[in-house]
């Protein structure tokens, strides 16, 4: 085009510009609700009804972002294939009715004899579904199943989970297990479709709980009469042959026969960037102890650094030294485990409590977890009151919460392993730790054990004070058998912004209250005070008290009547 002409489309592209439109925006597609039940029809249109009887029927109707209905019943095998109109990020939302209970064959996203993959997926189970196997494949190199999400879904008995070369896989929620025998309990494998190779990756396991997992009926024991023992079978909770960008967190694994998660090398496939952290490995029937393994059968499959964190184990963290690509490592903090048969190479350890009287790092500890319940059956990995794992994490490393949601501390040491015992936390007219308003005296006693006990002049109040190892003072006021106040002198504790004993209050932390001489948020009976040195608006915090409201009133300062 000549210059003459590009000046010519431009004074056109102003002039157009310049002229304000009167066509109407295009409105946003409305989210719609679709239906699919046992007894419906394929030819139908989903409509309420006239509701599909197949899920990838009602997958191809829906739009990114419509809800599918499934009715209570039992539904056969289920396949989701591909659909090119599927490319939003908004999912179709798979759940079951209000009244309804779920019960589905196996779930196939990708599988054969299925040529392609469906993608934009969510299956909210919302603690009504309970799903045969579930499988992702590749199959079309272009078209692996991708962003697909299952949550709040338990697996059904002797079902679990195997994903073949997929992305963005997300696990929230989901049991699997009991499963007898000698089957895993989920595998990741990396697929091949001609010449293409493809891991997994992007895959997320958060609050998923993979348990019972045996080759011997006897170890399972709610196993049927049809049960046959598979004592040669390799059988563990995870085994994984590849993973890139994988994260298992806040998860529990429990009564795994071989491994809580084996990695190894096999089918090519690369393992690379794995995230353990806050995760709970309870103890195998079979008294197994690698509980996650890496394995150097393929040298070079573990490229790039991994992080295992914060877990609470019955037994070890190993990897072969031949697994590792040059220049490749694991960071292995805050970890409650065993050394086991020794430390490994390539493992670089901090802030561990080992529990069988060794240590492999120069800040690692060894001594007694104290673990509420350490058997196969009724494994309860929280920490007893004397447990070594207090303060033994590292302060400038560790998860802002627990495996139960409970914070970490923000200015000292956390707790290794999974539990953090006392709760790091003052939420605002509510509670510092694990102590409530409204709790029960009782409840606070059979926590935190004896206290000393006085009676609050001039009121009807008893003040229990309770000195915790590594933690401080914390206090409790109760009337009658109710708590009605706490307060703490102890750094410990905060606000998720930062406020608490020892540091100014930060910007939001309530309004200054002169005649209190503290920082106030709130009125009545659950105020919170942040009272400061000497009274003074800018000086560091000194006491904490949630429940202002109920204590009696201190005598007021001239001109505060």
């Amino acid at each position: 085009m000549s210059r003459g002409g590009v000046l010519v489309l431009a004074a056109l592209v102003v002039c157009a510009l310049a002229i304000p439109s009167t066509a109407p925006l295009a409105a946003a597609q409305e989210q719609r609700t679709l239906y699919v039940a046992p007894q419906g029809s394929d030819s139908g249109t989903c409509a309420q009804q006239s509701p599909c009887t197949s899920f990838d029927r009602a997958y191809q109707v829906a739009r990114p972002g419509d809800v599918v209905e499934v009715a209570g019943g039992t539904y056969p095998d289920q396949r989701l294939s591909y659909d090119p109109s599927k490319t939003s990020s908004d999912d179709v939302i798979f759940r079951p009715a209000a009244d309804g209970q779920v019960v589905t064959g196996e779930l196939d996203f990708g599988g054969r004899p299925s040529p392609t993959a469906a993608s934009h997926v969510t299956i909210d189970g919302q603690g009504r579904w309970a799903s045969g196997e579930i499988l992702f494949f590749l199959r079309d190199p272009a078209r692996p199943a991708s962003d697909i999400t299952l949550q709040n879904l338990k697996m059904r008995r002797d079902s679990g989970i195997f994903i073949h070369g997929a992305d963005h896989v997300t696990l929230r929620n989901v049991e699997i297990g009991p499963s007898c025998c000698g089957t895993d309990g989920m595998n990741l494998v990396p697929d091949d479709v001609g010449d293409v190779h493809r891991d997994v990756t992007n895959l997320l396991l958060d609050h998923v709980t993979i348990h019972d997992i045996v080759r011997l009926c006897a170890q399972d024991k709610t196993a049927p009469p049809t049960c046959r023992d598979q004592p040669e079978a390799h059988t563990d909770c995870i085994q994984a042959w590849s993973g890139v960008n994988v994260t298992i967190r806040d998860s529990r694994f429990i009564n795994c026969s071989t491994s809580s998660l084996l990695v190894e090398g096999g089918f090519g496939g690369t393992v690379s960037n794995w995230t353990v952290e806050n995760n709970m490995f309870g103890p195998s029937a079979e008294g197994s102890v690698n509980f996650i393994f890496f394995v150097g059968n393929q040298p070079g499959l573990l490229r790039g650094t991994s992080r295992v964190a914060y877990n609470s184990m019955a037994g070890s963290i190993k990897a072969d030294p031949e697994a590792f690509a040059p220049g490749a490592g694991i960071d292995v903090v805050g970890n409650i485990t065993v050394v086991g048969g020794g430390c490994s190479e390539g493992l670089r350890y901090s802030h561990n409590l080992f529990t069988d009287g060794k240590r492999c790092g120069p800040t690692d500890r060894s001594g007694n977890a104290a673990f509420v319940s350490n058997t196969p059956y009724g494994t309860d990995l929280h920490l007893g009151a004397s447990s070594a794992a207090t303060g033994a994490g590292d302060p400038k490393d560790h998860p802002p919460l627990d495996i139960d949601g409970d914070a970490r501390p923000l200015r000292s040491a956390p707790d290794a392993g999974a539990d953090q015992r006392e709760p790091a936390s003052i939420s605002v007219g509510r509670s510092i730790g694990a102590v409530a308003l409204g709790n029960t005296l009782q409840s606070v006693q059979a926590r935190y054990g004896k206290a000393a006990v006085r009676r609050v002049k001039g009121s009807d109040l008893s003040l229990s004070t309770y000195r915790l190892r590594r933690v401080g003072a914390l206090r409790v006021y109760s009337r009658g058998t109710r708590v009605v106040a706490i307060s703490t002198g102890s750094a410990y504790y905060t606000t998720p912004k930062g406020a608490g004993v020892g540091v100014p209050a930060p910007a939001g932390t309530g309004t200054w209250d002169a005649c209190a001489k503290a920082y106030r948020v709130g009125r009545g009976a659950r105020a919170t005070l942040f009272r400061t040195f000497r009274g003074k608006q800018s000086a560091k915090v000194v006491q904490v008290v949630v429940g202002a409201g109920a204590l009696p009133v201190r005598p007021a300062p001239k001109g505060c009547g």
